[in-house]
């Protein structure tokens, strides 16, 4: 395992990945009123993926000749846990509760990982571990979403059913992927590159001959 996973922050993610898949086991059991607890559980995951480029020696990392894309691309990798536990936790959770559609809420799960991702990518250009402020912003924006739907006169952002609009769902979940990626790519950006990119070229003074 590169050093870049050996340190990541596992109990981070395995605490967060580990209550979101205890909900949707709860979800499981409750089939009427397992519904409500779907966002939560999406949250929480979210959340554990948030703390993927939490970075406690983040002074001595960042002076390696390693660029921070490149350390950010491995560490998004642990992102996959919260993904592949929460997948299988909404597979379990659609054969019991039968409101809950499965290639939905896991295309739902996928998108609020890569927007933890992303949120945790910006935050890193400032905070050594943005992993508890990133989950704090996204959890508590899932849980709005969920429960207060501001967009439901045109879009259902947080639907869980099969019978919402799920062609406008993930047309807005398209467009926040390609925000997302360019989020990542912007501040993943190396540091000197993007100095010496802002500065206007010089030109060079021809000499004249006499």
């Amino acid at each position: 395992m590169p050093a870049v996973l050996r340190a990541a922050p596992w109990g981070a993610v395995l605490g967060g990945t580990t209550a979101g898949a205890l909900l949707l086991l709860v979800a499981a059991g409750a089939p009427r009123a397992g519904a409500a607890f779907v966002p939560l559980a999406l949250a929480l995951l979210a959340g554990a993926a948030a703390f993927v480029l939490d970075e406690p020696a983040a002074a001595a990392v960042d002076a390696a000749p390693r660029s921070l894309r490149s350390r950010t691309a491995v560490r998004a990798v642990v992102a996959l846990v919260p993904f592949a536990v929460g997948s299988f936790g909404l597979l379990v959770a659609g054969q019991h509760a039968a409101h809950v559609w499965l290639p939905g809420t896991v295309a739902l799960l996928a998108g609020c990982v890569l927007v933890a991702v992303a949120v945790s990518t910006a935050l890193r250009r400032r905070l050594p571990a943005p992993g508890e402020s990133a989950a704090a912003a996204v959890g508590l924006s899932i849980v709005a979403l969920a429960t207060f739907e501001p967009l439901s006169r045109w879009v259902s952002v947080m639907p869980t059913s099969s019978d919402a609009a799920w062609g406008r769902t993930a047309a807005v979940w398209s467009v926040v992927a390609v925000v997302c990626g360019g989020v990542a790519a912007a501040a993943t950006r190396d540091p000197l590159a993007a100095r010496w990119s802002g500065r206007p070229r010089r030109r060079r003074r021809r000499r004249r001959r006499h």
